[in-house]
């Protein structure tokens, strides 16, 4: 029974007391920027709508405004409001000077923005609601000078590469004062104040160039870490054929021109410069790839005809040479190259072949070429090979020239000297003055013409000794 009656009183005391004035402890909206009257500089907010008192309030209708202009400007970190009505019948609006910054719908109780509104000078307040509303308590809050210490890096920085673009991407920290995050490009600042977004996108790069970046955190008091820096490489700008585009925007990159692909027979470029070589062993076809849509070269090969042997007992003049065949072509070989060597074919017969190119499943019509396989050579010389070379036939010439020359000026001397001695002679006779002339009007023999010109007078011949006849003859 005394149990019961101590609850009643309990029960009964707290009736009595005021829920608002319970529950106001919890909610933090003392020590605020209104709450010092040197902070404002002017205002039409009476002084129920921020007094620190929860029983007291002031009231306005559908777009009712109240204004507060600072005494200087203020940093804005957080807010609370208390008021009649549903969540979102007030608007805030903070003026820095140069631009107003609208803060979504706010809610009741006390809430820390996700950013710091620098520079504030006046705030309104504005009502949103379709009747008559309350607002019991309403105050701002700024940073606290005492908080120094940035909050954490980001983590899982990484960096996609692209042509003209490098796109960074990131996870935030944690900190419950974390705010934003800021993005420097070789020490220059070039975003400031991310929050949600974990990536961002960096354009309008030179290709395959290199660039640092460094991202920093900053908390809700302003506090800026060091930051984490990351290097990237944007791609290499490549045009293949020449046609201003760069392949990677190129939907032909390997046709100047950008001839769409074939899709019929007639379309499929064929080989270029088939030409072919016949021996009596083999066959060898090459030609060129098609500037454009070369997949595979199939080769084909049909026989045309025999070439027959002479035959010395048929004159006939009307006997047929050759013997025709009618075949198929038959398919030997597919190759993405450009040549091709027939080992299987046979002495005398002629054939015909056709090189096709396949792309992307759709075989050309083919380009054809004929030959006739040769004889093979009465004699063989193909495996012949000389006992020397070039350098050895020289060298073995040198070596006789140098064997007979010896012999050759011997033989030269003694054809040569004696006309030379005789020269010499003639030359020493005639200039001593031995030469004489016969008087005028007398008679000179050959003998005396010789003597006067020094020439040596000839011998008489003997007289000739008759031989004695051989025995047994008269």
């Amino acid at each position: 029974m005394k149990k019961i009656i101590f609850m009643l009183i309990v029960a009964l005391t707290l009736s009595l007391i005021p829920l608002s004035s319970v529950f106001a402890s919890t909610y933090d909206y003392h020590d605020g920027l209104l709450d010092d009257s040197e902070n404002i500089a002017d205002t039409n907010l009476p002084g129920g709508g921020y007094d620190n008192d929860l029983n007291t309030g002031t009231g306005t209708t559908y777009r009712g405004t109240w204004f507060i202009e600072f005494v200087n400007p203020v940093d804005i970190i957080a807010y609370y409001i208390e008021g009649t009505g549903g969540n979102g019948a007030w608007r805030f609006y903070f003026h820095d000077g140069t631009e107003i910054v609208l803060n979504d719908y706010a809610k009741y109780g006390y809430f820390e923005f996700d950013q710091v509104f620098s520079g504030v000078e006046r705030i309104e307040i504005e009502h949103d609601g379709s009747s008559y509303n309350l607002i019991k308590e309403v105050d701002f809050f700024s940073a606290p000078t005492d908080d120094l210490t940035p909050p954490g890096e980001v983590s899982n920085l990484s960096i996609n590469e692209g042509y003209n673009s490098l796109n960074l991407s990131w996870s935030n920290p944690n900190d419950d004062d974390f705010s934003v995050v800021n993005i420097y490009q070789d020490d220059v600042l070039i975003k400031e104040g991310l929050k949600d977004d974990q990536s961002y996108k960096v354009n309008d790069l030179e290709d395959n160039t290199t660039y640092h970046f460094k991202i920093t955190t900053v908390d809700i008091f302003g506090n800026e870490s060091e930051g984490k820096t990351i290097e990237g490489t944007t791609l290499e700008i490549v045009d293949s054929d020449g046609d201003g585009i760069p392949d990677h925007e190129d939907e032909y990159p390997d046709d100047p021109e950008n001839i769409p692909p074939p899709e019929t027979t007639d379309e499929v470029p064929e080989v270029e410069n088939l030409e072919i070589e016949a021996t009596p062993e083999r066959v060898d076809l090459s030609w060129k790839k098609p500037l454009r849509y070369f997949g595979k070269a199939t080769i084909y090969r049909k026989t045309t005809g025999t070439v027959t042997s002479f035959n010395m007992n048929d004159l006939n003049p009307f006997a047929a040479q050759t013997v025709y065949a009618a075949e198929d072509y038959e398919p030997l070989f597919e190759t993405n190259g450009t040549t091709f060597a027939d080992l299987s074919v046979n002495e005398n017969d002629e054939y015909e072949y056709k090189v096709t190119n396949t792309y992307e499943g759709i075989e050309s019509r083919g380009v054809t070429v004929q030959t006739t396989i040769p004889e093979p050579p009465l004699v063989d010389t193909s495996d012949m090979t000389l006992p020397f070379g070039v350098e050895g036939l020289i060298e073995s010439g040198n070596g006789l020239l140098l064997l007979i020359g010896g012999f050759v000026l011997l033989a030269l001397a003694f054809l040569f000297v004696p006309k030379v001695i005789a020269a010499i002679r003639q030359s020493f006779s005639g200039g001593n003055g031995a030469t004489q002339t016969a008087a005028p009007g007398t008679r000179v023999t050959e003998r005396q013409q010789k003597i006067m010109t020094g020439q040596k007078q000839r011998e008489p011949r003997a007289p000739r000794i008759p031989r004695e006849p051989r025995q047994g003859r008269a």
